[in-house]
């Protein structure tokens, strides 16, 4: 560039806004090629570069602008099927799956007619990426392997790593994990070849899940941070709230709550800035989950709500099944069973017609908790059994271990002693590092050592657990615990806790919304 400014003007300006977009500077690649596409606006090439560096900033509403100039441009240059996929991605940016969709396939349809390879393929890439936002999982995995077909026609290995790392998200929402992660693996090592760093980011994130899977907390937490950091440095807006909501999720795990909410506020005003409605739903979601956990839960339930309403505006089944499931949580904690049912069956319906093994048997731990809160136990050991099945088929270890917590429950509830314990030893085996996990068995577990005569143990146990929801303002945890340490004193016949405790329990969760414990507590 240093060495331009002797070119005609029309060089000189490409070759300044090429400089600044090798440097990930878009708002000055913005200017650059603006006022190329205003000079030669006859040249289609500059209003797609234009409409990509646009893209890349994030202004998607720009980008769409600009391609409406590039359809009114005479045939059969508004034919140009490199406009329809400059349509789809603008689409994308802005959570508009719907019309990115309708713009790959016209993209297809004009890349066939004139036998643009490269964009076929493009394409084809981008049609999965949008069935998979839309919930369209084996529509999906069929736009993708042709578009690695094409790509790898072409020579493009770039773009062949891009289209198999869609292809293992498939296979793992499908319950192939081995399958995901044998992609994943060899995503990792040709992206590594190739060098882009963009790449790279990508493929530490999708290592990164499987770790979190896995309970490797730290690990996600060193690939994920290595990501965000690469993110940064190439200026990759896009990703970078995704990439933050998954780090988000690993101080979630750890019980650092405060850190995860000042997170997903953080996303959320990051999505707003660039209009990133998907974005702005997730983080809504998100933060509700979090500050359901910290006791506000009318609060929480504002924000999931209006999280989802844009899901359901956006079409994206996957996001809109993830919130049912954490308003389905808040409704239960307030004692609302019959909304909470509504919400965990149509949030498993998503997943069922999905193909979302994982994420259904989820759901069917999420009803077993229901079916226990309705005093149906026989009902929730079927479902838990079924969804424990499930999680130990996927390898998520959270999961299992909570789907056997609310077996162990549903059998205390039986009187079938000897076999909770026989669960709780199985669930003591998982490495859980989960915080809410382990809090959660660990009052299960002491209402089960108070029914096999351990009740000093119980009791000992339960008041550390008071403590650390204490500490961590877990009230609901607190509460919970505060109400299983009753039932074992009761249970014992000894040491029974005064009645004045217990209406003041009663009283204390009614206050704080938690009215599904305080009816528990009103029977004691």
């Amino acid at each position: 560039m240093d060495l331009s400014h002797s070119l005609p003007r029309e060089d000189e300006l490409l070759l300044e806004g090429r400089y600044h977009e090798l440097n990930s500077e878009w708002d000055q690649a913005i200017q650059t090629y603006g006022s190329l596409w205003t000079v030669w606006n006859e040249n289609p090439d500059y209003g797609l570069k234009l409409a990509g560096a646009q893209i890349s900033a994030d202004k998607g509403q720009d980008a769409l602008a600009t391609i409406a100039q590039l359809r009114k441009l005479p045939l059969p240059d508004r034919d140009d099927p490199r406009i329809d996929i400059a349509e789809a991605f603008a689409a994308q940016t802005i959570s508009d799956f719907k019309h990115e969709l309708r713009a790959d396939e016209q993209a297809l349809k004009n890349a066939r007619a004139t036998g643009a390879s490269f964009v076929l393929a493009q394409g084809l890439m981008d049609e999965c990426r949008a069935l998979y936002k839309l919930g369209e999982l084996g529509n999906a995995a069929q736009a993708c392997e042709s578009a690695q077909s094409e790509f790898a026609l072409v020579g493009d290995k770039t773009d062949v790593a891009r289209t198999a790392t869609r292809e293992a998200n498939i296979a793992k929402d499908q319950g192939n994990v081995e399958e995901a992660l044998r992609l994943r693996k060899h995503i990792l090592e040709t992206i590594r070849e190739v060098g882009s760093q963009r790449d790279i980011a990508g493929a530490l994130v999708n290592v990164a899940d499987l770790m979190m899977d896995r309970n490797d907390l730290d690990g996600a937490q060193r690939n994920y941070e290595e990501a965000i950091k690469i993110t940064r440095d190439v200026n990759d807006k896009g990703h970078l709230s995704q990439y933050e909501t998954d780090l988000a999720s690993v101080f979630y795990s750890k019980g650092e709550f405060e850190k995860t909410k000042r997170m997903y506020e953080n996303v959320l005003l990051s999505a707003q800035k660039i209009d990133d409605k998907e974005g702005q739903a997730v983080a809504l979601a998100n933060l509700g989950s979090v500050i359901y956990l910290l006791g506000e839960l009318d609060e929480a339930q504002k924000s999931v709500r209006t999280g989802l309403d844009m899901s359901r505006g956006l079409g994206t089944k996957r996001d809109v099944a993830a919130s049912l499931a954490i308003l389905g949580d808040i409704l239960l904690a307030q004692g609302d069973l019959n909304g909470a049912e509504k919400t965990y069956v149509e949030s498993a319906q998503i997943y069922e017609q999905m193909g979302e093994k994982g994420n259904l048997a989820t759901s069917q731990i999420s009803l077993a908790t229901l079916a226990l809160a309705k005093q149906s136990a026989p009902k929730a050991e079927e479902l838990a059994r079924q969804g424990v099945t499930e999680c130990e088929a996927e390898g998520d270890a959270a999961g299992a271990a909570t789907g056997r917590d609310i077996l162990v429950q549903s059998l205390i509830e039986q009187n079938k002693v000897a076999e909770a314990t026989e669960v709780m030893k199985e669930a003591r085996k998982i490495q859980v590092q989960d915080v809410i996990v382990r809090l959660s068995l660990a009052v299960t577990e002491a209402r089960l050592e108070g029914r096999t005569g351990n009740v000093d143990e119980a009791l000992h146990s339960l008041d550390n657990t008071i403590k650390s929801a204490r500490a961590m303002k877990l009230i609901g945890y607190e509460l919970e615990a505060r109400l299983a340490k009753a039932e074992v004193q009761l249970d014992a016949g000894a040491t029974p806790t005064p009645p004045s405790d217990l209406k003041e329990l009663v009283e204390e969760a009614n206050a704080k919304g938690y009215h599904l414990i305080g009816l528990k507590a009103a029977r004691l």
